[in-house]
């Protein structure tokens, strides 16, 4: 192949470099710290909610089973620790605003850190809602400088904002 091709996809592959998104955005600063189940059924989900709420993929993300219940369980202290630690390192390193935190409905972890398998979905929606607003008192009282919001995902991927 002749030189004059190499420069031509040099060109294009640094304008392309130089347009992406990642790379331009390299030096911003993100608005907020999400915390989110494991479960990958939902990351859809999380995405949409995350793009529809103005984040635009400007955010730190941290990912624990249960996300809500696994921060206030007892089980598994170190996971309320860690959650802890990285909330105060995206402070520090990304001056984040906010912190939100993605429950969403079918969790596993609901039905394992509650030993109830065969958990309703009645019973699971208050529990939901008992964590969430848990841990946004929690969080709202030690990071009282960060705003905390709270969504649920429902089983078919819609979401509430919890208040």
């Amino acid at each position: 192949m002749n030189t004059v091709f190499w420069i031509i996809i040099i060109i294009l592959l640094a304008k392309y470099i130089s347009s992406n998104k990642l790379v331009k955005n390299n030096k911003a600063t993100p608005k907020a710290l999400i915390l989110t189940c494991m479960d990958y059924r939902f990351l859809d989900d999380i995405h949409k909610l995350l793009e529809d709420n103005g984040y635009n993929e400007n955010y730190n993300q941290i990912v624990l089973a249960g996300s809500s219940l696994g921060y206030n369980q007892d089980k598994f202290l170190e996971w309320k620790k860690t959650i802890d630690k990285h909330i105060e390192l995206a402070v520090q390193l990304h001056q984040v605003t906010q912190i939100v935190v993605i429950d969403h409905m079918d969790c596993g972890a609901y039905k394992l850190l509650y030993n109830d398998p065969k958990m309703s979905q009645v019973k699971e929606y208050k529990l939901h809602i008992e964590n969430l607003n848990k841990i946004k008192s929690i969080l709202s009282r030690t990071y009282p400088k960060l705003t905390v919001k709270t969504f649920l995902i429902d089983s078919n991927g819609n979401n509430k904002h919890i208040k």
